[in-house]
C-alpha cells in the first residue's frame, strides 16, 4: 500500500499513488478529467520518500501546485493542492494524516491566544511562539490550517497573492514550519483554531 494518495476536490474518495500516476483527458491515465482546459496527457505524478513529484507533461495550460505555475518538476506535500484545468486535487500523507491523531488530546485554550494552565510548558512555548506573529500573520496562518488557498486567503483578506506569499514565508520562518501540514498541527496545537460561526438563513 502506498504512503501516497491524492484527493479529487468534491469527489468522496481518494486514489493511490503507488507509481507513475498520470492525469488527463485520454483513456491511457490513470486518472481522466474531463474539460477543454486539460490536455491528454497533462501532468505525471511520482511518488517518493519526501513527496509526489509534479511534473507537467507540457499541457496547453500548465500545472498549478498551492496557485503557482510549476515550471519544472516540483515536490508536493501532505496538504499541497494541485491545479489541472479547474480541477484541484489535495495530496494526503497517510503517515502525516495518523501522526497528529494524539492532538485531539491537547486541551483547548481558554482563547485562541491565551495560555492554558493544563496545557503545560509544550503549551505555553507555542503561544509564545504565536505571539512572535504579527495580527495580520495570524490571520493568515489560521486560514491556511483552515484549508484555504493562497488565492483564497488573498480574496478573503482582500489583499494581493504575493502578499499572502510573503506572510507564508514569514510565518515558517518564525515557526519553523516547513509545510501547509506543519502549519495545521501547529495551529490546533497551539489552540489557535476557532470553531466557525453558524450561518444564519
Amino acid at each position: 500500500m502506498s504512503r501516497w494518495r491524492v484527493r479529487l476536490r468534491g469527489a468522496d474518495r481518494e486514489l493511490e499513488v503507488h507509481q507513475d500516476f498520470i492525469v488527463g483527458r485520454a483513456k491511457e491515465c490513470q486518472l481522466r478529467l474531463d474539460g477543454g482546459l486539460v490536455s491528454r496527457f497533462h501532468v505525471r505524478l511520482t511518488p517518493t520518500s519526501e513527496g509526489i513529484l509534479v511534473d507537467d507533461l507540457e499541457s496547453r495550460n500548465g500545472v498549478l501546485l498551492n496557485d503557482r505555475r510549476v515550471e519544472c518538476p516540483a515536490l508536493a506535500h501532505h496538504g499541497d493542492v494541485i491545479g489541472i484545468g479547474l480541477e484541484t486535487l489535495e495530496v494526503v500523507d497517510e503517515l502525516m494524516r495518523r501522526r497528529p491523531s494524539h492532538l485531539s488530546t491537547l486541551p483547548p485554550a481558554a482563547t485562541p491566544f491565551e495560555v492554558s494552565d493544563v496545557g503545560g510548558p509544550e503549551q505555553e512555548t507555542l503561544v509564545a511562539q504565536l505571539e512572535a506573529l504579527s495580527e495580520r500573520e495570524r490571520q493568515v496562518l489560521e486560514q491556511i490550517a483552515r484549508g484555504y488557498t493562497q488565492k483564497e486567503i488573498a480574496a478573503h483578506l482582500h489583499l494581493s497573492a504575493k502578499t499572502i506569499e510573503s506572510h507564508r514565508a514569514r510565518i515558517a520562518d518564525k515557526l519553523a514550519c516547513r509545510t501547509r501540514a506543519d502549519m495545521v498541527a501547529y495551529a490546533v496545537s497551539a489552540g489557535l483554531l476557532r470553531p466557525k460561526a453558524p450561518a444564519h438563513g
